[in-house]
């Protein structure tokens, strides 16, 4: 019993030494100046609390990790995501110096959405070691470290060298490569209006053919947004052979693994904006994905015109040698790992899904146009929730199980990327997500 007690005291004491920590990180860098102004921050060091760096111990290590010896007094304020951010620097005990971003983001339910949805991709993580087929292919989600410190605050792991699409898209735009993104989008909606036009002075309903929307998407793809602006910036990157090669290969196994956690899982599109690459390693990270429920229902959504994202930019850079063979093979490989028996996946489908699900009645809720002042909202029938996590877990699993199947050199995956590319789908996406890109 006192041995009992012990070990409580001393995790409340840590518990209560690390809020502590994390607060007074937020207040010392929530500030403007261009140095932390904390005294408890600048004089921390590892004699006052072993703390492990934030995110530390989401990470599969045998040992323990590595915790914070001080926080350098530098800060900046960087661009990210159209939005800024404050960027602190930690020192491990191993000796190196790790960058954190401190995001701060309006909507609470969508910051809780996306670290949800960053933790069950990172519970995937082990199982994919554990595989023969996955594991040769280092198939992993590359995802950064992060810890929530306030309900709409967290901190994430940095690296001055992560750049996204959309910025990539922008460097091309000002060397004159490429016409602006609301360039290209008010190209297609201008022309799509001139069509639509013509159509209702033809027949009464106005619908645009389908060959129509691909010919405006094949002409925006051609003059606004070239194919080959993606693998322009590759070359100049990773200017050596050896590194562009290796660069495709290890996109190519990332991109698997993000298209399988797009579809099975019904998150969110990816857009410019929650892709990133990293130029230090060459590495891809998919950030800000959610699940795509339904606002009324609360049913997963999976019936947009693309399974996933693969525009013509993308094709180019991998087409042909990381395309037709390597990608397919890599999808399949992780479906096949994750309907495995051994693993726990439709239990954590049902933890995840079950908190996403008392989210959405919540804020269905308080969306009413006229919700009830000062009370709140009744609890949703346990008959109902049951019912909709095995619902969406049914349905992300069968999915998963068509991936899986591969017989006679067949398989849903390649059917998937001819679906993915061909641009009569792609002219049906949103303009706003860029499809050309």
């Amino acid at each position: 019993v006192m041995c009992a007690v012990l070990c409580a005291v001393m995790c409340a004491v840590m518990c209560a030494v690390l809020c502590a920590v994390m607060c007074a990180v937020m207040c010392a860098v929530l500030c403007r100046s261009k140095m932390i102004d904390s005294r408890f921050i600048l004089h921390f060091t590892l004699g006052n609390a072993e703390i492990m760096l934030p995110g530390e111990n989401l990470l599969q290590r045998n040992s323990n990790g590595f915790h914070i010896a001080r926080f350098l007094p530098h800060l900046e304020t960087v661009v990210k995501d159209d939005g800024f951010a404050k960027r602190i620097q930690i020192q491990a005990t191993n000796g190196k110096i790790y960058p954190y971003l401190l995001l701060s983001d309006v909507d609470t339910h969508q910051c809780w959405c996306e670290d949800r949805v960053g933790q069950l991709l990172k519970l995937t993580n082990p199982m994919l070691v554990k595989r023969k087929e996955p594991a040769t292919r280092l198939l992993q989600f590359n995802l950064p470290k992060t810890t929530p410190v306030a309900p709409n605050v967290k901190l994430m792991e940095d690296d001055p060298s992560d750049v996204s699409f959309m910025t990539i898209l922008e460097e091309a735009c000002r060397q004159g490569q490429a016409s602006s993104p609301d360039k290209a989008v008010d190209m297609f909606y201008d022309r799509l209006a001139l069509e639509q036009i013509k159509q209702s002075h033809a027949s009464s309903n106005g619908d645009v053919p389908q060959e129509t929307l691909t010919s405006i998407f094949n002409e925006v793809s051609k003059t606004a947004v070239p194919g080959n602006l993606l693998r322009k910036w590759s070359l100049n990157t990773f200017a050596s052979a050896m590194d562009f090669w290796h660069f495709r290969a290890q996109m190519t196994r990332h991109l698997a693994v993000n298209y399988i956690a797009e579809y099975a899982l019904h998150l969110t599109e990816l857009s410019p904006r929650s892709l990133y690459l990293t130029k230090s390693t060459g590495h891809l990270s998919a950030r800000f994905f959610r699940f795509d429920t339904d606002g009324a229902s609360g049913a997963l959504r999976g019936n947009r015109p693309v399974p996933f994202r693969l525009t013509p930019n993308i094709v180019h850079l991998l087409a042909p040698l990381h395309l037709e063979g390597p990608l397919s093979a890599a999808m399949v490989a992780t479906a096949r790992c994750l309907v495995d028996g051994n693993f726990s996946l439709p239990n954590y489908l049902h933890t995840v899904l079950k908190d996403e699900l008392v989210l959405w009645h919540r804020k269905r809720y308080f969306a009413q146009d006229d919700p009830p002042n000062g009370t709140l909202p009744e609890i949703l029938p346990s008959e109902e929730l049951v019912a909709l996590v095995n619902n969406a877990v049914a349905r992300i699993m069968a999915r998963l199980h068509e991936l899986a199947v591969y017989d006679d050199g067949v398989s849903k995956a390649d059917a998937l990327l001819v679906r993915a590319g061909d641009f009569a789908n792609l002219s049906r996406a949103d303009p706003a997500s860029y499809p050309w890109f």
